[in-house]
């Protein structure tokens, strides 16, 4: 039986609102799923660090599905258009786009922390 923490997490992998599967689809930045795949994600990481094992699903996220949304945001087209919606400079984006991307990364690395 998964623990709670894990079990909201599949269940917003499994959305439509995953951050991976927006940005791909939409080519566009969704800062409320980020924070809500963030929180989930720390939820398990400090549910699960003391257990021997990690489930599959969530190793998986952690090794694949992050760096996939790395690499995606890493080429982004920066759209003027979406840009300006959004109330960004093309430099201020980029940079917003690149500290999300440093937390991504720093997310991987509290994850594999916690396999020690």
């Amino acid at each position: 039986m998964y623990k709670k923490s894990l079990q909201n997490f599949i269940d917003y992998v499994g959305s439509e609102e995953e951050l991976r599967f927006f940005i791909r689809n939409n080519a566009d930045w969704n800062e409320i799923s980020f924070m809500k795949m963030f929180k989930l994600a720390t939820e398990v990481i400090y549910d699960y660090e003391i257990e021997e094992f990690y489930p599959k699903s969530i190793i998986v996220y952690f090794m694949v599905d992050i760096p996939s949304i790395i690499e995606m945001l890493s080429n982004f087209k920066f759209c003027d258009e979406k840009i300006g919606e959004k109330e960004y400079t093309k430099e201020s984006y980029e940079e917003y786009i690149s500290e999300r991307i440093n937390k991504l990364k720093n997310l991987k690395k509290d994850f594999i922390k916690s396999l020690y």
